[in-house]
């Protein structure tokens, strides 16, 4: 009976603090992006955000809508009223294939020693 009294007090106590722990890193107004970081592996979380994939993502994104504003402009019936027949273009498809691994490589590389970084917890 005294040690569920003794838990019980605990778990309460332990309730009680828990919005006071996480008042320290929080969100601020208009923040975009991770919070603050605490710790070295923190900031190195921040890089590979920051520094590697959302410049990879938004090249990547700006590419997608170049291409397609360059095939609704190009394809349209009015400019290209009969279309082409061409099925294959080997080039092509060697660089929609090759690009995006060598994408994950260059993601996978740092990824891999993040994860290695946050095995160990401070």
């Amino acid at each position: 009976m005294k040690f569920a009294k003794t838990l019980t007090v605990l778990c309460g106590m332990a309730a009680s603090l828990s919005p006071a722990m996480a008042e320290g890193t929080h969100a601020k107004n208009w923040q975009m992006g991770l919070i603050d970081s605490a710790s070295p592996v923190s900031d190195y979380i921040h890089w590979f955000h920051n520094g590697l994939l959302l410049p990879i993502i938004t090249v990547i994104s700006l590419f997608v809508l170049a291409l397609l504003i360059y095939v609704m402009v190009k394809f349209n019936s009015r400019a290209n009223p009969v279309p082409s027949k061409t099925t294959h273009n080997t080039f092509i498809e060697v660089v929609w294939t090759v690009v995006p691994i060598l994408i994950l490589v260059v993601i996978a590389i740092p990824s891999f020693r993040l994860l290695y970084l946050q095995r160990d917890i401070p």
